[in-house]
């Protein structure tokens, strides 16, 4: 027999051995092997389409995927690779310090806000529980202006002590906003044991507790503000509102009555002069 003839018919073995699907998982696994990623992508995806779905090569193309994925964040082309390592989780499992090199990236190169929270938000999603991760996304959420999705993150950097006293202003503010303010009680309470005089953290707080139904806490509160601010009219009109919701009317005016005359308001009894007389 030929050696054209010996050659034909070993190819013929090979073809009939693994098929068209078989071929293409065969050069995948050679083109791995040799570190040529891109090649190794394309011939397993090409053996995919011919293959059953119980012997798709899912691991191998992940692998690929990945090791792509890893050459395009040492060169810092972080949307490319984003789009290798979301291509190989939709495969397998996903590697954490995969999105964590992805996240050093995206936060390196200084991508957009979108992307930057989309990042984080897979990072929390598929386990990193790092401190820097849940902070970076609160922060970057507050930044979007989505303060509801970034207070469900405080509860958890609170008991890592992660927060700064900013981050602590920044909660409470949004928790205000969002008509929840007893959950920002312990913010609160952080930022007076920075600060015990700042008036503006002992009002709120004071508001919180009429929302909890801590009524006398709250007018303790007040009447210290009162004692520590004798010139300041907010903190009487504070506790004038107060005073009137417990139906303590004399209390209330009284405290009013300070406040305008702290502000200058001269409410009392007005003289009019008197009509002339009618010439009818």
């Amino acid at each position: 027999m030929s050696a054209a003839r010996i050659k034909l018919s070993s190819l013929a073995v090979v073809l009939l051995t693994f098929g068209c699907g078989g071929g293409n998982v065969q050069m995948g696994h050679d083109a791995l092997g040799h570190g040529d990623y891109g090649a190794a992508i394309m011939h397993y995806e090409s053996a995919i389409k011919s293959l059953p779905k119980e012997e798709h090569p899912n691991g191998r193309l992940a692998s690929a995927h990945r090791a792509q994925a890893a050459i395009l964040l040492d060169e810092g082309q972080c949307d490319a690779a984003r789009k290798h390592l979301l291509a190989a989780d939709n495969l397998t499992r996903p590697v954490l310090v995969d999105h964590q090199r992805l996240f050093d990236c995206t936060a390196a190169a200084g991508s957009d806000q979108d992307t930057r929270i989309a990042d984080l938000q897979r990072l929390v999603d598929i386990g990193d529980h790092r401190a820097v991760v849940y902070r970076a996304l609160m922060l970057l959420l507050f930044e979007a202006g989505s303060k509801a999705e970034a207070v469900t993150l405080a509860p958890s950097l609170a008991k890592k002590y992660a927060l700064t006293l900013h981050d602590h202003a920044q909660i409470t503010d949004a928790y205000f906003a969002l008509d929840q303010k007893v959950a920002a009680l312990p913010h609160l309470e952080a930022l007076a044991k920075a600060n015990p005089r700042d008036p503006l953290v002992r009002l709120k707080t004071a508001e919180v507790h009429e929302v909890r139904g801590a009524p006398l806490e709250a007018r303790r509160l007040y009447i210290a503000l009162t004692v520590d601010f004798p010139r300041n009219p907010v903190v009487f009109l504070r506790l004038a509102s107060f005073l009137r919701d417990q139906e303590d009317v004399h209390g209330a005016r009284a405290a009013q009555a300070e406040a305008d005359r702290l502000r200058g308001l001269d409410l009392g009894p007005r003289e009019f002069r008197p009509l002339l007389p009618s010439r009818r």
